[in-house]
């Protein structure tokens, strides 16, 4: 029951670099006006107009750093909201074995130094999470619905349609055993026949590879 509902929050959860502008709507990042104070006007003697001048320079370096810190204030908002609790984050454990299991990330691996925004990964403590989603935590603790929306079908089902379309002979005998090669293919056949499945980097080469080795791990015939 439990992993149902992680797969269901997952599916709609919300991809980790874009978690900030999706759960921070009352919180923006605000800039603070450092040109305070400042004054520059005729008739001002010359220390003055220096001393001010002086402090604009000033305050468009602080200006400046501040928008340059505008994306890290945006990442520590969202792992503040992680170790509280207010926001959980999902991902697919990575191991060296076939199996990946969804889970919820520890509260330990909630470090800057351990999370890739780009990738929408977390690593740290011997412990590899990929495709990370971010949802709301009180969705785990009372979940509205769990059902998948019926109709578009998810990448399991699609990226199994396209194997079994290009041929999984096809395949490995055009990339051996290059999952990364493998997966590239797959996306680009599936942004042809399923446009509305494959868009920009949606999904993943991870997700594709994952389902990929499930087609393999279900079809012992190959």
């Amino acid at each position: 029951m439990i992993a149902n509902r992680l797969q269901s929050i997952w599916e709609n959860g919300i991809p980790l670099p874009d978690a900030f502008e999706h759960f921070s709507n009352d919180n923006p990042i605000l800039i603070k006006n450092h040109s305070e104070g400042i004054d520059i006007r005729p008739g001002q003697s010359e220390i003055e107009y220096i001393k001010n001048i002086s402090k604009s320079f000033s305050a468009l370096i602080n200006t400046c750093a501040d928008i340059t810190s505008i994306p890290r204030r945006k990442r520590d908002w969202v792992i503040g909201e992680l170790s509280q609790k207010r926001l959980m984050a999902i991902g697919y454990r990575a191991s060296n074995n076939a199996s990946i299991e969804l889970s919820i990330i520890p509260d330990a691996l909630f470090k800057p130094d351990f999370i890739d925004w780009k990738q929408s990964s977390i690593a740290g403590l011997n412990l590899h999470y990929v495709d990370v989603r971010i949802s709301e935590y009180k969705k785990f603790n009372h979940p509205k619905n769990t059902e998948k929306p019926i109709g578009r079908p998810n990448n399991k089902t699609s990226i199994w349609q396209l194997i079994k379309s290009i041929g999984l002979q096809e395949l490995q005998e055009k990339h051996g055993n290059n999952k990364t090669a493998i997966a590239n293919e797959i996306f680009q056949v599936g942004r042809l026949r399923m446009p509305d499945q494959f868009s920009n980097f949606n999904p993943t080469a991870q997700t594709i590879i994952r389902h990929y080795n499930s087609y393999l791990n279900n079809n012992s015939e190959h």
